[in-house]
């Protein structure tokens, strides 16, 4: 068990549930998780049927996800140029919170400077359709000169499936048709943010 991840919970849950029952449901979702981004990853539904847990305390987790993530996100100002390490820390927010696969695309101008972000979709848990047609719209309403798609793998790991990479090099042709770069495809899962291989956007 987490000692520190039991500790933390513990004390937010207790304004919800009161200290006695805090400390169980911290116990048995330290057990069952294990960190705070599997936590996040989880649906409301599912941390209400922990020991321990309600509905309320539940949707207390959930929000607090969602402001960490803010908190992240909202310190990126556009437009403006960041390196490898902050678009990471930028895109891995962006996902905080979230238990079905969900699309990203970040659009960016011909300095290479983050100008926009869209939400392209969600899918099931373990899956998300990704429309190149969409992606194309919304470069060209941005004036995009090239583009960063993400999406997450909120119960998998932070590795391209072969449906990842038979779907990106589609999309990269797609762009290039209309003289847009794709920039890179990022796979996000427990915190856990992976640039896929890079050959696929030669």
């Amino acid at each position: 068990m987490n000692n520190e991840l039991t500790a933390f919970l513990c004390d937010y849950l207790a304004f919800n549930l009161g200290k006695d029952e805090a400390m169980r449901a911290a116990e048995a979702l330290s057990v069952k998780y294990g960190s705070l981004a599997v936590i996040a990853s989880s649906g409301a539904h599912e941390l209400a049927g922990i020991e321990g847990m309600t509905e309320s305390a539940a949707l207390s987790l959930k929000l607090l996800t969602y402001v960490h993530s803010r908190s992240i996100t909202d310190k990126f100002q556009r437009p403006e140029r960041y390196s490898e390490e902050e678009l990471k820390e930028y895109i891995t927010a962006l996902f905080h919170g979230l238990s079905v696969e969900t699309v990203y695309c970040l659009l960016l101008d011909k300095n290479m400077r983050l100008i926009g972000t869209e939400h392209l979709g969600e899918g099931t848990v373990n899956s998300s359709e990704i429309y190149p047609r969409r992606i194309l719209e919304c470069a060209c309403r941005r004036g995009a000169a090239g583009v960063i798609i993400a999406h997450n793998h909120p119960k998998g790991t932070a590795e391209a499936s072969e449906a990842d990479l038979i779907g990106t090099s589609f999309i990269r042709n797609v762009l290039q048709g209309a003289g847009i770069d794709l920039l890179g495809h990022y796979l996000v899962a427990d915190n856990e943010c992976v640039k896929m291989d890079a050959e696929i956007f030669k």
